[in-house]
């Protein structure tokens, strides 16, 4: 019982080892990363907040300067109208009515242009109503004496501009239903004489203002509101908060009331954000007085005139986006039960990956070691490739090629094959580059692509190259890389079984003959020995009988030979010791080649024994020393050498017919003219032969 429990407390104590610790480590990396997510939504939050109202502050900047642009026109164009003083003062205001009327319906955000004498009489006027601009006749012509944005306006001198307070518009003493928030921009017209004749004014419709900051804070979390200096809202997350100061009723509905401490706060500064219990406030001073334009405190009431003239620092709106506590709330809620639910995954897969490296620890090492193992063979394949791995250029240069490549084509280092043209180093025939070329070209690749190529010592090699171009972002060919795969010793070893081939069906041929022609001889032998035996024992034997047995005799042994070389004649194999076959045939093979060559033997002392026909050997060895005996028309020396040798598994590979193993080898060699390589290529088809004809020995 206690063997069973012991290896289980064991896992369960290197759990805990490794459990706790993994436990602390994840649980200050989520704390951390809540904390420093949590501030950074907000951050973001607040960065966006930021964005929303600059961009609505550049908007307002941005309205306000095309409207400056419009009235000193309008201005200019009074001015020059009443300078012409024609006699015919109704066509004069006509045309000055004409004038207003075109840029009134060009703009569609005016909802009066006006010209008021210097008495505060509309002498001109053009309404915007309904989505048409239209003159106002002149029995509907107002006395505006008493609104302060007249006198405002009047005092100014000439080029200066007036902005009213954004207001409600008031028509004929009451506020105009439904509501239009307006600006007035007025500026002073002057006579010929430079006197003020009167004012132009421009009613903007600052609903166009307001639409505006709607669509751009659209995209706000919370609402966009537009307070005036006093905490009024011109523009509120409630219709019903807008316009407190214009309405006898609502003039305690402020955002100073509301939201007191962060008025106050916000008083204080020209920009910034604001954390309360309501939510996050984010807020922008915007001035919309520059140089040259002026204000007042305006007048709450239809009729009346302001207070005082405010300067640029005292004329501003409040630009405040709002995201309330519940939205907040909702966002770290969403934060916090994101991170309960990755928290839970987390414990529980700390929990399996702490019991897995429990159990598993003993075999870490020889994952280790496996995995050293991988990363040792896969960082070493490029170099350790038998093919050769390769880089190069269009022009003609290797960029990176593996020790394989180097070793193929016999260079010394890779610097010194990397030095080299390919062109002109590796092929023999330059018109197979051209050929190569062109197929990566139209292709994009080639596969297993033959080439002849050479080493540095002009050897063949004969490779299957595939290979692939890279090209630039102008589908230019760059570079190639690719796999060359030797096949030289492939190639050979096709020739061999061609040539394999080629004798075994000579061998077939050959037998068939000699098969024949052996009983021909049969009869001919057997009927001659009759004959000799019938003859009286006297009686010398018939040499003409005997000549006939003789040749019979030859062309049997000859048949014998091609029953052998067809493997059809039973051979009689024995062991035999190499150095003696050859001594007993020296004599006769120094009478076959005549006083002029000299034959000269070398046997190694531990050149052993073979199995194998002693006549066969005779034959073979008789037929090299004829031929070399042929190749020294003027005389020479003829070497047979004997000595062991083993062949190994590099041998085999390219020698079908071979066996691994210790053998004895019997080298002829001469001193005489020797073989082109034309003819060496030839060298083991039967029947051919470099003699004329009727000479050689016909085989």
């Amino acid at each position: 019982m206690n063997q069973l429990s012991l290896p289980t407390a064991a896992k369960t104590k290197q759990f805990i080892a490794i459990f706790l610790p993994m436990l602390l480590v994840i649980g200050g990396i989520l704390f951390l990363s809540y904390n420093y997510e949590a501030r950074t939504d907000l951050a973001a939050l607040g960065f966006q907040e930021v964005r929303s109202v600059d961009l609505l502050q550049a908007t307002i900047a941005g309205d306000l300067h095309l409207i400056g642009s419009d009235l000193a026109f309008l201005a200019d164009i009074t001015e020059r109208i009443h300078l012409q003083r024609s006699a015919n003062e109704t066509e004069e205001l006509r045309e000055l009515a004409r004038e207003f009327l075109w840029l009134c319906e060009r703009k569609g955000i005016y909802d009066q242009i006006r010209f008021l004498s210097d008495s505060g009489i509309e002498i001109v006027r053009v309404n915007l109503g309904d989505g048409q601009s239209y003159i106002v006749p002149e029995g509907e012509l107002q006395d505006k004496h008493d609104r302060y944005y007249f006198n405002d306006t009047f005092r100014l001198n000439p080029g200066e501009i007036y902005l009213s307070p954004l207001d409600l518009n008031v028509e004929n003493g009451a506020v105009e239903i439904p509501l239009k928030p307006m600006i007035r921009f007025g500026t002073p017209v002057v006579d010929g004489s430079g006197r003020k004749n009167g004012i132009v004014v421009l009613n903007y419709l600052a609903t166009n203002l307001i639409d505006k900051l709607e669509v751009l804070g659209a995209s706000a979390p919370g609402p966009v509101m537009l307070l005036n200096p006093e905490g009024y809202w011109l523009k509120g997350a409630s219709p019903e908060d807008e316009w407190g100061f214009m309405f006898e009723e609502k003039r305690d509905i402020t955002f100073a009331a509301r939201y007191p401490e962060v008025w106050q706060q916000i008083m204080e500064g020209e920009s910034g954000q604001i954390r309360s219990q309501a939510g996050l406030f984010t807020y922008e001073t915007v001035y919309p007085l520059q140089e040259g334009i002026f204000s007042s405190s305006g007048f709450s009431e239809p009729s009346g005139q302001s207070e005082r003239s405010l300067s640029w620092q005292e004329y501003h709106w409040k630009l405040i986006s709002f995201v309330s506590s519940d939205i907040l709330h909702t966002n770290m809620n969403d934060l916090r039960n994101r991170y309960g639910i990755l928290a839970a995954m987390l414990v529980l897969l700390t929990g399996a990956i702490s019991w897995s490296l429990a159990t598993g620890k003993v075999k870490r090492k020889q994952a280790e070691d496996a995995l050293h193992e991988s990363e040792e063979r896969y960082r070493t394949l490029f170099e350790e490739s038998v093919d050769v791995v390769y880089f190069s250029t269009p022009d003609g240069k290797f960029i990176d090629i593996n020790p394989a490549g180097v070793e193929l084509f016999g260079y010394s280092s890779k610097e010194e094959i990397l030095d080299i043209n390919i062109a002109d180093s590796l092929y023999f025939n330059p018109q197979d580059r051209k050929d190569y070329q062109l197929a990566i070209t139209q292709q994009g690749y080639v596969k297993d692509f033959e080439l002849i190529l050479k080493t540095k010592s002009d050897e063949k090699v004969i490779v299957l190259e595939t290979a692939s171009a890279i090209h630039d972002d102008d589908r230019n060919i760059v570079m190639y890389w690719g796999i060359m795969r030797d096949i030289t010793g492939q190639r050979q070893l096709e020739q061999q079984l061609l040539q394999s081939q080629k004798m075994e069906a000579v061998g077939r041929l050959a037998g068939g003959i000699a098969h024949d022609f052996n009983n021909a001889l049969t009869v001919i032998l057997g009927n001659t020995d009759l004959v000799l035996s019938r003859q009286s024992d006297g009686n010398p034997p018939n040499t003409n009988l005997l000549g006939v047995r003789k040749a019979a005799t030859h062309a049997a042994e000859l048949t014998h030979q091609l029953l052998a070389f067809s493997r059809k004649q039973i051979v009689d194999p024995r062991i035999l010791e190499v150095n003696a076959v050859i001594s007993g045939i020296q004599g006769m093979l120094q009478r076959v080649i005549g006083e002029d060559i000299k034959l000269k033997t070398s046997f190694s002392a531990d050149v052993g024994n073979i199995r194998m026909d002693p006549g066969q050997v005779e034959q073979v060895i008789m037929n090299l020393v004829v031929n070399a005996r042929q190749a020294m028309p003027r005389g020479g020396t003829i070497t047979i050498e004997t000595e062991q040798v083993e062949l190994d598994e590099t041998y085999i590979q390219t020698h079908l017919y071979a066996k691994a193993g210790q053998y004895a080898q019997i080298s002829v060699s001469d001193t005489g003219i020797g073989m082109s390589e034309e003819i060496q290529e030839h060298l083991f088809e039967p029947f051919y032969t470099t003699k004329e004809t009727g000479t050689g020995l016909g085989m």
